[in-house]
């Protein structure tokens, strides 16, 4: 039999739970990895697509600079996940460009008024960040 073999671990599901925080993922985006639950003990696929890795592409740069010069983390319920995935998907080329800016930029200010930020809302502060996100993928991929 051909193919990629998994790997699997046995962990909590608070340890998975505290993975997903960190790299960004909802538990609904990776519960196809899990292999089987027992109580609290769940075993999990490493290869499977829906592990969370750690993201890399303007996504991931961009929810890293608003977490870490903003203070700004995503949750569960917002919208945020889902746009970083894409930009990370689609690239640095797509998330510059004036359909992809506007698409992101459209996410980032329905999440800012969701939060009530004290901070006003910029479009042009919040499309420097994505393009200094995409700046920074692109020089990691170089």
């Amino acid at each position: 039999m051909g193919g990629q073999s998994s790997t699997v671990i046995t962990c909590t599901i608070s340890n998975l739970l505290a993975r997903c925080k960190e790299r960004g993922y909802t538990l609904d985006e990776v519960r196809p990895c899990i292999v089987s639950e027992d109580g609290d003990s769940i075993t999990v696929d490493e290869t499977h697509a829906a592990y969370p890795h750690v993201r890399s592409g303007p996504g991931a740069e961009l929810k890293s600079l608003l977490k870490d010069w903003l203070g700004i983390e995503s949750t569960p319920t917002c919208s945020c996940n889902a746009m970083a995935n894409k930009m990370n998907k689609l690239g640095v080329e797509w998330s510059e460009s004036a359909d992809g800016l506007a698409e992101i930029l459209a996410v980032m200010k329905r999440e800012h008024g969701r939060r009530k930020s004290i901070l006003p809302w910029s479009d042009t502060a919040a499309s420097m960040l994505v393009r200094l996100a995409c700046r920074r993928a692109r020089a990691r991929l170089a």
